[in-house]
Protein backbone atom coordinates (compact mmCIF):
# COMPACT_ATOMS: atom_id res chain seq x y z
CA UNK A 1 0.00 0.00 0.00
CA UNK A 2 1.32 3.45 -0.85
CA UNK A 3 0.39 6.77 0.77
CA UNK A 4 0.76 10.46 0.17
CA UNK A 5 1.73 12.01 3.53
CA UNK A 6 1.00 15.32 5.25
CA UNK A 7 1.21 16.90 8.70
CA UNK A 8 -1.89 17.86 10.66
CA UNK A 9 -2.30 19.98 13.80
CA UNK A 10 -5.39 19.82 16.02
CA UNK A 11 -6.07 22.55 18.56
CA UNK A 12 -9.00 22.71 20.90
CA UNK A 13 -11.61 25.18 19.69
CA UNK A 14 -9.97 25.63 16.27
CA UNK A 15 -10.34 23.85 12.94
CA UNK A 16 -7.44 21.52 12.10
CA UNK A 17 -4.52 22.76 10.01
CA UNK A 18 -2.86 20.51 7.43
CA UNK A 19 0.09 20.58 5.09
CA UNK A 20 0.27 19.64 1.45
CA UNK A 21 0.30 16.01 0.36
CA UNK A 22 3.89 14.72 0.13
CA UNK A 23 5.51 18.11 -0.31
CA UNK A 24 6.80 20.66 2.16
CA UNK A 25 5.10 23.65 0.54
CA UNK A 26 6.54 26.90 -0.74
CA UNK A 27 5.12 29.41 1.73
CA UNK A 28 4.96 29.58 5.53
CA UNK A 29 1.16 29.15 5.34
CA UNK A 30 1.69 25.59 4.04
CA UNK A 31 4.63 24.69 6.30
CA UNK A 32 4.32 23.19 9.78
CA UNK A 33 7.04 25.31 11.43
CA UNK A 34 5.03 28.50 10.88
CA UNK A 35 1.77 27.31 12.46
CA UNK A 36 0.52 28.40 15.87
CA UNK A 37 1.05 25.50 18.26
CA UNK A 38 -0.40 27.11 21.37
CA UNK A 39 -3.06 24.79 22.78
CA UNK A 40 -2.01 21.96 20.46
CA UNK A 41 -3.89 18.77 21.34
CA UNK A 42 -2.54 16.41 18.62
CA UNK A 43 0.21 16.40 16.01
CA UNK A 44 -0.63 13.84 13.33
CA UNK A 45 0.89 12.30 10.24
CA UNK A 46 -1.94 11.55 7.85
CA UNK A 47 -1.80 9.24 4.88
CA UNK A 48 -3.93 9.30 1.75
CA UNK A 49 -4.11 5.93 0.00
CA UNK A 50 -2.87 6.42 -3.57
CA UNK A 51 -5.38 3.92 -4.98
CA UNK A 52 -8.55 4.54 -2.93
CA UNK A 53 -8.00 8.16 -1.75
CA UNK A 54 -8.96 7.04 1.78
CA UNK A 55 -7.37 9.30 4.42
CA UNK A 56 -6.20 7.78 7.69
CA UNK A 57 -4.16 8.77 10.71
CA UNK A 58 -0.91 6.86 10.44
CA UNK A 59 0.61 8.20 13.66
CA UNK A 60 -0.23 10.82 16.27
CA UNK A 61 1.38 12.27 19.37
CA UNK A 62 -0.18 14.41 22.11
CA UNK A 63 0.46 18.11 21.64
CA UNK A 64 2.49 18.45 24.86
CA UNK A 65 5.02 15.86 23.55
CA UNK A 66 5.35 17.25 20.00
CA UNK A 67 8.56 19.04 19.01
CA UNK A 68 8.87 19.06 15.21
CA UNK A 69 8.00 17.46 11.87
CA UNK A 70 10.75 16.54 9.39
CA UNK A 71 10.46 15.28 5.82
CA UNK A 72 12.43 12.19 4.82
CA UNK A 73 13.76 12.20 1.24
CA UNK A 74 16.02 10.08 -0.87
CA UNK A 75 18.44 11.33 -3.50
CA UNK A 76 19.34 9.45 -6.65
CA UNK A 77 22.39 10.01 -8.80
CA UNK A 78 23.44 8.34 -11.98
CA UNK A 79 27.05 7.28 -11.27
CA UNK A 80 27.97 8.09 -14.88
CA UNK A 81 26.89 11.72 -14.39
CA UNK A 82 28.87 12.49 -11.23
CA UNK A 83 31.10 15.43 -12.02
CA UNK A 84 30.82 17.63 -8.94
CA UNK A 85 28.14 19.81 -10.52
CA UNK A 86 25.28 17.36 -10.78
CA UNK A 87 22.21 18.02 -8.64
CA UNK A 88 20.67 14.77 -7.43
CA UNK A 89 17.01 14.04 -8.09
CA UNK A 90 15.15 13.80 -4.80
CA UNK A 91 11.77 12.49 -3.79
CA UNK A 92 9.95 12.43 -0.49
CA UNK A 93 9.67 8.93 0.94
CA UNK A 94 8.43 9.67 4.45
CA UNK A 95 7.85 12.02 7.34
CA UNK A 96 9.17 12.08 10.89
CA UNK A 97 7.66 13.33 14.14
CA UNK A 98 10.21 14.43 16.70
CA UNK A 99 8.56 14.03 20.10
CA UNK A 100 9.84 14.62 23.62
CA UNK A 101 11.05 11.05 24.20
CA UNK A 102 11.07 9.42 20.76
CA UNK A 103 11.19 9.91 17.00
CA UNK A 104 8.66 8.25 14.75
CA UNK A 105 9.35 7.78 11.04
CA UNK A 106 6.34 7.09 8.81
CA UNK A 107 7.14 6.01 5.25
CA UNK A 108 4.97 6.33 2.16
CA UNK A 109 4.74 2.53 1.96
CA UNK A 110 3.02 2.50 5.39
CA UNK A 111 6.02 1.27 7.41
CA UNK A 112 6.59 2.95 10.79
CA UNK A 113 9.88 3.03 12.71
CA UNK A 114 10.31 4.32 16.25
CA UNK A 115 13.46 5.24 18.10
CA UNK A 116 14.63 7.34 21.03
CA UNK A 117 14.93 11.09 20.68
CA UNK A 118 18.66 11.76 20.95
CA UNK A 119 18.55 15.50 20.12
CA UNK A 120 16.66 16.88 23.10
CA UNK A 121 18.88 19.96 23.45
CA UNK A 122 17.54 21.65 20.28
CA UNK A 123 15.08 24.48 20.93
CA UNK A 124 12.16 24.18 18.51
CA UNK A 125 10.34 27.21 19.99
CA UNK A 126 8.31 29.18 17.45
CA UNK A 127 8.05 32.40 19.45
CA UNK A 128 4.32 33.04 19.04
CA UNK A 129 3.86 31.30 15.71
Amino acid sequence: MRYYLRWRFEREGHPPKYGMWSQPGNTPATQAWAQNKEGLTWAVIEGKNVETAEIKRLYEVPGQDFMNFQWIAEARLNPLEINGKTTPRTRIIGMKIVAREQTIEVYSNGNIRKGPNTVKNINFATFGK
